[in-house]
């Protein structure tokens, strides 16, 4: 748990500089869009091409079902942040950023350090796999709860996102067993690949700390706690278990690993995008950029504290 409360305080830290970075006018909103795109179309597609191809192709048939799970429990988050929307009786563009705040946690950018630092490279197939049931969720149910309903393909959206694209490649290459080439040359690049790659992790939140620095994203009201409970306790521990009763059941026992990864995104605070996303599709921008901010900030807790009860529940 103590790697967990580290890469979180460290995520922290970075969005602090990244809003530090804007106010003192070093990341002006062009130069951040512009590394944001960088990160995004470029080095995430490169970390999810190299670390999906390293994995062993059996290995890789057998977690087939990831990214079903995955799309499964976000669309549970969805209907969990409803009901409690409409308990609260919100206003439509309020549900919309309630619902999708809830249902998506960041599920790629916070889990990815903390299982490399655990797992190394079997851990990290695992979030990434994971991802394009995400990706898919996002791109089709996750606009429609934000937008209401969209004139946007989304499968042209979907074809626009370079992740997939790389963990396709990278599925490809690990079905055909390929392997890297020999030779020194090949292993500088495939190192200065990696890094690159992994600069996705890091720099992300420090585009998302600039992002937050025109809201008053600290404020705090009955909405934002709704998503807090919901995002941060609920979901999490329905998550540790619906696992537990799929393993004892027969019906999903996954191995420790992936289940302790499982577990991990589903306490995950909302995904870093909400905020830009609710503002593109017409929801509560306002509302998504606090639920960010407040839950990145309570996850340095409560995660290691959500974990340490799931894993009493999972692998008692």
């Amino acid at each position: 748990m103590a790697a967990t409360f580290a890469v979180l305080a460290v995520t922290m830290l970075l969005i602090a500089a990244g809003r530090a970075l804007a106010v003192g006018g070093t990341l002006t909103p062009s130069r951040n869009q512009k590394l944001a795109l960088l990160l995004t179309d470029v080095a995430f597609p490169l970390l999810c091409l190299s670390r999906i191809s390293a994995m062993d192709g059996p290995l890789l048939r057998a977690r087939v079902t990831l990214p079903l799970l995955m799309g499964f429990l976000l669309l549970l988050g969805a209907l969990v942040g409803d009901v409690g929307a409409r308990v609260l009786g919100l206003s439509a563009e309020a549900r919309r950023s309630v619902r999708f705040c809830v249902a998506m946690p960041n599920w790629i950018f916070l889990p990815l350090p903390i299982v490399l630092w655990r797992y190394g490279t079997a851990g990290a197939q695992v979030v990434l796999l994971g991802n394009v049931g995400a990706q898919f969720f996002l791109w089709t149910i996750g606009v429609l709860l934000l937008a209401g309903r969209t004139t946007e393909n989304p499968f042209r959206m979907l074809l626009r996102n370079m992740g997939l694209w790389g963990t396709a490649a990278g599925i490809a290459l690990s079905l055909a067993g390929y392997t890297y080439p020999h030779g020194e040359a090949f292993r500088v690049a495939r190192f200065c690949i990696d890094r690159f790659g992994e600069s996705a992790v890091w720099l992300t939140p420090v585009t998302v700390g600039a992002q937050l620095t025109g809201a008053a994203v600290s404020t705090m009201d009955r909405r934002v706690a709704t998503v807090l409970g919901a995002r941060l306790i609920l979901m999490p521990m329905g998550v540790a278990f619906m696992l537990a009763g799929l393993a004892h059941s027969g019906a999903w026992a996954a191995d420790p690993l992936t289940q302790d990864v499982v577990l991990l995104i589903s306490a995950m605070p909302v995904a870093f995008s909400a905020s830009a996303l609710a503002l593109k599709f017409g929801a509560d921008a306002t509302l998504a950029a606090r639920a960010v901010f407040a839950s990145t900030v309570l996850s340095v807790v409560s995660v290691p504290v959500v974990e340490r009860i799931g894993h009493a529940i999972l692998f008692r």
